[in-house]
């Protein structure tokens, strides 16, 4: 088959990447697990389980997440099935966080510590972004295959800030990775972790602007080699957080793991990568390296997205909390005939036991109702939990709830539309926010 078009080329090597598992690598997917930032819904990034109870991830996946709640999703669960995680140790310079989680039950993966050597066939297993926004809702983890380009140290700070922070043991290598993959294993042959995914190279290719427009455009060129961080980065930490963990120092034999390698697999993905990275050197021979974090992209806008968020929320909080703290003005508006009026209620009165008192006698009453059919003492209103209630103080004329009477000294509760009489005069009990509402008519 003769392929002339670039992106041809491309598609090939995109699919034929997502193909190859050993038996070992796939077994892991049961362990894989999807971070999730729980107050906007949101799949942060991957982990696997180290111990029941106890997942790894990077550092840069719970950061952002952590002020909106993590969680973590097993393979199939759906969002709001989520189990609550915690922090349990993090590391900003090793891009590594270790996540407790109650109830999780499920068996750890186990850790090689032996360097994986140059060329050794190994897996991405994860839950990548793409994935997720063409699918809605990833059910199960997506593993790709690769191979070790190179082992050494490395540092995952940039520019200027690399310069003295600490280095580490990284595994480069070319399996398929997208934002979201962050904090998944790389699994060798075996089935077993030998590194924790954590960023990315990615090539661009500047551009003639099509259709004669000028200057230039960057067009992605394709994504560059996959770093992980070792295995032996993390033990040290386990062992000091007590966390139980299966690990061993020999190298993997798939032949002893009833594996099978798919190496022809990686091997077409690697040879295509290298042609169609040559095609287009050629076509255009300056090309920019840019190395970003696996999904620094995708973590920016999402970090941009939850911080309105959280201004939303924080915004509606304190609106709430500043209408609960503003004092209320209580007024008891009544009719009598062609007459009618508004009297203001004493909020401390009203929060006392025996409440406030209403009645004709300014002398023995708290408010004053000037009607021939009230008494010079009529009843008394209180406010409990919320509620407005009422008693009848022995009036001549009576208290009525809805046309009935109430025994005297019997408190009754009282509701919005409630038909409140003393004697014949109709009134109803309001209530509003000082700051919101004017003085009544």
């Amino acid at each position: 088959m003769t392929v002339k078009s670039p992106r041809a080329i491309f598609v090939l090597l995109f699919l034929t990447s997502f193909v190859g598992a050993t038996k070992g690598a796939e077994e892991t997917r049961q362990q894989v697990v999807q971070i999730v930032a729980t107050d906007v819904e949101e799949g942060a990034g991957s982990g696997f389980v180290i111990a029941p109870g106890y997942v790894v991830t990077n550092w840069h996946v719970v950061a952002p997440a952590e002020h909106l709640g993590i969680a973590i999703r097993e393979p199939g669960e759906r969002f709001e099935e989520a189990a609550p995680a915690t922090v349990a140790w993090q590391s900003e310079e090793l891009d590594l966080a270790v996540l407790e989680v109650d109830g999780l039950e499920l068996a750890g993966l186990p850790l090689n510590e032996k360097e994986p050597a140059v060329g050794s066939t190994v897996h991405a297993v994860g839950y990548p972004g793409i994935v997720e926004d063409t699918r809605g809702e990833v059910l199960h983890p997506v593993q790709t295959t690769g191979a070790i380009s190179y082992v050494g140290q490395h540092s995952w700070a940039v520019g200027q800030q690399a310069s003295g922070s600490e280095q580490l043991l990284v595994l480069a290598h070319d399996a398929d990775i997208h934002g979201g993959n962050s904090g998944g294993p790389l699994v060798n042959e075996c089935g077993q972790v030998a590194g924790v995914n954590t960023q990315r190279h990615q090539l661009h290719l500047p551009v003639e602007a099509p259709f004669g427009g000028s200057g230039e455009e960057v067009m992605r060129l394709a994504q560059g080699p996959g770093y992980a961080s070792h295995v032996s980065e993390l033990v040290p930490h386990l062992d000091q957080l007590d966390i139980p963990y299966q690990s061993t120092r020999s190298a993997c034999d798939p032949a002893q793991s009833g594996a099978s390698p798919f190496l022809y697999a990686a091997f077409v993905g690697s040879v295509g990568l290298a042609a169609f990275a040559l095609v287009m050197a050629l076509r255009r021979p300056r090309i920019i390296q840019e190395v970003v974090r696996e999904t620094y992209t995708q973590w920016h806008e999402r970090r941009d997205r939850n911080a309105r968020s959280r201004k939303r929320k924080e915004a509606k909080e304190a609106k709430e909390a500043k209408e609960a703290k503003a004092p209320k003005r209580v007024t008891l508006r009544w009719r009598e005939g062609k007459r009618a009026g508004n009297l203001p209620l004493s909020q401390s009165k009203l929060s006392q036991t025996d409440g406030c008192t209403i009645g004709r006698d300014p002398a023995v009453s708290d408010i004053r109702l000037e009607s021939d059919s009230v008494s010079r003492r009529h009843c008394a209103l209180r406010q409990r939990s919320g509620v407005y209630e009422i008693r009848d103080l022995r009036s001549t004329n009576g208290t009525r709830v809805n046309n009935k009477r109430l025994e005297p000294f019997e408190w009754h509760p009282i509701q919005q539309g409630d038909e409140i009489s003393l004697g014949s005069v109709r009134v109803a009990v309001e209530s509003a926010h000082q700051s919101n509402e004017g003085h009544p008519h």
